[in-house]
């Protein structure tokens, strides 16, 4: 699909489906509807079974900003990187085709694109059995990060839940073209988190809004990411991209304290889901293990991350045993199957 050089959107939305004609309509409607106008739209379809394909070719015939890829199905992450190489607005924003966006988003935050700030971040709100949650920083207002609060605002994104969506921010494209910024192809649990932790790696300007401007739709708890289990090497990779993401090391105490502990969590549960996956059988779990404790041995801050676990988890671990360890766990899973 070529690009139009006559028309440079200030924004380019891009919005990955698969299955969605349940809510995608809605979706859609709730970009038309924006207070401010020189956007474009891009809709993925992922090899869509439903009538998902179908909604997106309708929309598109009746507004010129729309654009459509049909595509095999391949992933969330292929999807989303399929729209970042045909947008051409001055930022990205990431919308899943089962939520709706509140109608000013685009008009509140085109006052801070002409500032060229690199990432604007908003709240978002979900209902949870039958509650409406707001998910905003403690701060008053919108709130533009100075260079020497930057590390301190990051902390703060991750320690209230704000970090590691991509659809609550909206991105420089120029960043992401200048640091060939894409999401891991064939990943699509954590994905967003490696994503945020390489962009944020490479600015130092922010914006936050204190609205809650996205509206995430939350299922059940069986839905949610953090139940899913994830292959431990996806994980393994996760924590490579938070060490090299340097946070761990910054002048910030919080900050290098939350990554770090972070990281160790990222590779314990490398091994922990390892007990969870019928493919990974005795000696595929203490190889695993043996790499979490290769990794200890390299770390003086580990004390300090098993100290926060627990007396008895911090008891296993520090005989760095990995056939203690491997014990512990198998004995552990197996008095869950009868709580």
């Amino acid at each position: 699909m070529s690009k139009n050089i006559n028309f440079i959107p200030t924004f380019s939305i891009i919005i990955p489906i698969f299955n969605a004609e349940k809510f995608l309509a809605q979706c859609i409607e709730s970009i038309l509807a924006q207070s401010y106008s020189n956007w474009e739209l891009i809709l993925i379809n992922d090899g869509s079974s439903d009538k998902s394909s179908q909604i997106c070719d309708i929309f598109a015939h009746k507004d010129s900003r729309i654009k459509v890829i049909h595509k095999l199905n391949e992933g969330v992450s292929k999807a989303r990187n399929s729209g970042l190489d045909i947008a051409h607005g001055k930022y990205i924003c990431f919308v899943d085709a089962d939520d709706i966006v509140d109608p000013s988003l685009l008009e509140v935050l085109l006052p801070f694109t002409k500032k060229e700030i690199d990432c604007l971040v908003y709240g978002y709100d979900r209902i949870h059995n039958g509650n409406l949650e707001k998910f905003i920083l403690p701060d008053k207002g919108t709130v533009e990060i100075q260079e020497s609060y930057f590390d301190l605002f990051i902390w703060k994104l991750k320690k209230y839940n704000l970090f590691v969506p991509l659809w609550n921010k909206a991105y420089k494209r120029s960043i992401i073209e200048d640091y060939n910024l894409r999401n891991e192809n064939d990943i699509s649990i954590n994905e967003d988190l490696i994503f945020n932790q390489r962009f944020f790696h490479h600015i130092r300007t922010s914006t936050y809004i204190n609205l809650p401007l996205y509206h995430y739709t939350l299922f059940s708890t069986e839905n949610c990411l953090s139940k899913r289990i994830c292959d431990p090497q996806i994980l393994l990779h996760v924590s490579e991209v938070i060490q090299k993401s340097d946070f761990h090391n910054s002048s910030c105490k919080e900050l290098a304290s939350f990554d770090k502990f972070f990281y160790w969590d990222f590779i314990r549960l490398s091994y922990l889901n390892a007990f969870q996956l019928p493919q990974y059988n005795f000696h595929d779990k203490l190889k695993i293990i043996t790499i979490f404790l290769s990794l200890t041995k390299k770390d003086p801050d580990f004390k300090l991350y098993i100290a926060n676990l627990g007396k008895i988890k911090s008891f296993i671990y520090q005989w760095k045993s990995k056939y203690f360890i491997y014990l512990y766990h198998t004995i552990y899973q197996a008095i869950r199957k009868y709580i």
